[in-house]
């Protein structure tokens, strides 16, 4: 009965589309009646058919729910694969931020050394100028000139005869 209705509803479908354009070959007079009958046969062939289609058998019902099974851990097996290879990703872009950290704590650490060394370094200047201007304050001409200005003033010191 279904092979019979899907017969005369592709047969009506045909006869609707020769009749939109030719309404006299199946002897109506007007394409407005061909639209309401050929739409309204269509219509309720499609549902007869609907309603005579046969049920699925019990091996058709377990050979589509394999088919169903066998999509579902296709998708999982690519899932996981998808996983696997986002957490190799993840797992390679930690090792690369690590290996930048221990470079930058490498080159902070050279930073402070470098650093370190040049505060000895004008540390060691500073020491080498007081030395020179007490070296410079013990000569003897410059302790004559400070006991003279600090008895007789500045006023009294004539640079022109200093040797």
């Amino acid at each position: 009965m279904f092979t019979f209705l899907i017969i005369v509803f592709l047969l009506s479908i045909i006869a609707f589309v020769v009749g939109l354009i030719k309404p006299s070959i199946l002897k109506m007079n007007s394409r407005k009646t061909v639209l309401k009958i050929g739409s309204a046969s269509i219509v309720g062939l499609f549902i007869l058919m609907m309603i005579t289609a046969p049920e699925l058998t019990a091996e058709e019902k377990a050979e589509r729910a394999e088919q169903k099974q066998a999509k579902e851990e296709a998708k999982l097996a690519e899932q996981e694969k998808e996983e696997e290879k986002k957490s190799a990703e993840q797992r390679a872009k930690d090792k690369k931020e690590q290996k930048e950290a221990e470079q930058r704590a490498k080159e902070e650490e050279e930073q402070k050394i470098k650093e370190e060394e040049e505060r000895k370094k004008a540390a060691a200047k500073k020491k080498k100028k007081k030395k020179e201007k007490e070296a410079e304050a013990n000569r003897p001409e410059n302790i004559v000139e400070t006991v003279v200005t600090e008895h007789f003033g500045e006023d009294t010191i004539d640079n022109e005869y200093c040797i």
